[in-house]
C-alpha cells in the first residue's frame, strides 16, 4: 500500500488489450484495481479478467 496507480495508469495507456490473471477470486484483485483506473481514468483498451468467478458451493476436496 499504497497501490502504484500512477504507473499502472502509465502502462495501460499503451496496450489495446491487458489480461489480469489471478490465483484466487476476481473480486478484489489485480483485475478490479486495473478496471477501476481504466474506468476512472476514461482508459480505452479492453480488460480480460481470469480467475476463480465466485465462491464455490459444496465440498472440495476429499475427507480423512
Amino acid at each position: 500500500n499504497p497501490a502504484p496507480v500512477e504507473d499502472l495508469a502509465r502502462h495501460l495507456e499503451r496496450f489495446p488489450v491487458v489480461f489480469t490473471v489471478e490465483a484466487h477470486y476476481f473480486s478484489g484483485g489485480i483485475g478490479s484495481l486495473v478496471a477501476e483506473i481504466i474506468a476512472e481514468r476514461g482508459l480505452r483498451g479492453r480488460l480480460v479478467r481470469c480467475g476463480v468467478p465466485d465462491v464455490l458451493d459444496g465440498v472440495t476436496g476429499r475427507e480423512a
